[in-house]
């Protein structure tokens, strides 16, 4: 947990402001290897803003929940790429290891940036489903 400034994606994401509360998270399956890296960026507002300081109790949804960040709508990327040096030693994982990555940008029913998120998982284990259209 971090309190970053990252311009580019503030532009990117058409963003009044460049702060950012990060939180990078590597998961790994019971007693075993790094199966994804999660890195998560989330507006550095109101108590958002001190959780690097006090850390994150439970889910990072319930403490946007609580300020009345909730997803509404977004986009969601997927592509494979290879792994470089530092996310391979992150995921102790061979450098060029073929890794699914996700880039999603969640926003509230008014448009409100509620999160970005680029993950690397490891495609043994992750499948991607989408859904269109009406369903019920």
């Amino acid at each position: 947990l971090d309190l970053v400034t990252e311009p580019e994606l503030a532009e990117r994401l058409e963003l009044d402001s460049a702060e950012f509360v990060a939180v990078d998270r590597v998961r790994s399956i019971v007693d075993g290897e790094p199966i994804s890296f999660e890195r998560s960026r989330i507006p550095a507002l109101g108590p958002l803003r001190q959780l690097p300081e006090r850390g994150l109790d439970g889910s990072l949804f319930a403490e946007l929940r609580a300020v009345d960040l909730v997803p509404d709508h977004g986009e969601e990327w997927v592509e494979l790429v290879r792994l470089d040096e530092q996310e391979a030693a992150l995921l102790r994982r061979e450098p060029g290891e073929r890794f699914l990555r996700t880039r999603r940008c969640s926003r509230g029913a008014r448009g409100t940036f509620v999160e970005h998120v680029e993950s690397l998982l490891d495609p043994d284990r992750f499948r991607l489903r989408l859904r269109f259209g009406d369903q019920p």
